[in-house]
C-alpha cells in the first residue's frame, strides 16, 4: 500500500504534471535502514494511473521528501515546456556516489512519463551567462555543491578571496576563510590567512599557519577544479 511521505510545506503536493489543472500526487515508499532507499510513485490525476520507478534514492530526508537538497530531488522546469520535471539523484548512499550513480529526469509528455539521464552540472552551466575569458571573467563567485557541505569561493579582482563552508542539514558550523589568490596561466593559487564563524562574521582570527590551496581553471566550462587534494568542482554563479 502506498503512503503519502510528509513533507516540509506541502512540497510534494503541489505540482500539475499532466496539465489537466489539477495537482498529481507524489509518493515514496521508504526501504528502511539509517539512509537507503526512496522509491518514487507519481500518481496523475486525470486518469488516476501511478507511475512507479524502483531507482534507489538516498533516504537522507528525515522528516521526508521535500526541498531541502535540490541537488539530490527537485522537482522545477528545466526545460522550459509548459510543464515541470522531477530530479532525482539515485544510486547514491550516505553521500556516497557508486556505480550507477547520477541524475536523472522524470518528464511527462504526451500522456506517459519518459526517465532520461541528466547532467545537472551541465544545466547548471547553460545557466551562465557570464564571460570566463581574461581575469575580469574569473573573478566572481563560484559554487561547489557536495553531498555533506556546500562550498562557495568568492574571487575578488582586487586579489582577494573569501571562502565559506556551509553543511548541508542541521549541524551547528559554518567555517569562512579569507587570504588572497593569483593566477598563472590555467592554475589559481589560493592562500588562506584568516578565518571566522558564522556566528562571528566580524571577528577574523588569524590562522596558526597559511592554507595552501591549488585549482585548475577549466575556461571552456567556467568551472575550477581541484587537484588531487579533493574532487571539488567550483562552478561560477
Amino acid at each position: 500500500m502506498l503512503s503519502q511521505t510528509a513533507c516540509a510545506q506541502d512540497f510534494l503536493e503541489k505540482w500539475d504534471f499532466d496539465l489537466d489543472g489539477k495537482n498529481d500526487s507524489i509518493y515514496f515508499e521508504y526501504t528502511g535502514g539509517a539512509h537507503c532507499c526512496y522509491h518514487i510513485r507519481i500518481k496523475t490525476s486525470h486518469d488516476k494511473q501511478i507511475w512507479s520507478y524502483e531507482d534507489d534514492m538516498d533516504g537522507g530526508y528525515v522528516m521526508g521528501v521535500d526541498d531541502s537538497y535540490p541537488d539530490k530531488f527537485n522537482i522545477k522546469n528545466y526545460d522550459n515546456d509548459s510543464a515541470p520535471e522531477i530530479l532525482m539523484e539515485i544510486n547514491s548512499y550516505n553521500g556516497e556516489y557508486y556505480p550507477g550513480a547520477g541524475h536523472i529526469l522524470l518528464d511527462y509528455y504526451n500522456g506517459m512519463f519518459f526517465r532520461k539521464d541528466f547532467d545537472l552540472y551541465g544545466y547548471y552551466r547553460s545557466l551562465d551567462s557570464i564571460s570566463c575569458t581574461g581575469i575580469s571573467g574569473v573573478s566572481g563567485y563560484y559554487i561547489s555543491r557536495g553531498d555533506d557541505v556546500i562550498e562557495t569561493m568568492l574571487l575578488h579582482s582586487s586579489g582577494l578571496v573569501d571562502y565559506t563552508e556551509r553543511p548541508r542539514g542541521n549541524a551547528p558550523w559554518e567555517k569562512n576563510y579569507l587570504g588572497r589568490w593569483e593566477l598563472h596561466n590555467d592554475t589559481l593559487s589560493i592562500v588562506y590567512t584568516h578565518m571566522n564563524y558564522e556566528d562571528m562574521p566580524n571577528v577574523n582570527e588569524e590562522l596558526d599557519a597559511p592554507i595552501r590551496f591549488t585549482l585548475i581553471y577549466r575556461q571552456n566550462d567556467c568551472m575550477f577544479e581541484a587537484t588531487a587534494q579533493s574532487k571539488q568542482q567550483f562552478f561560477k554563479e
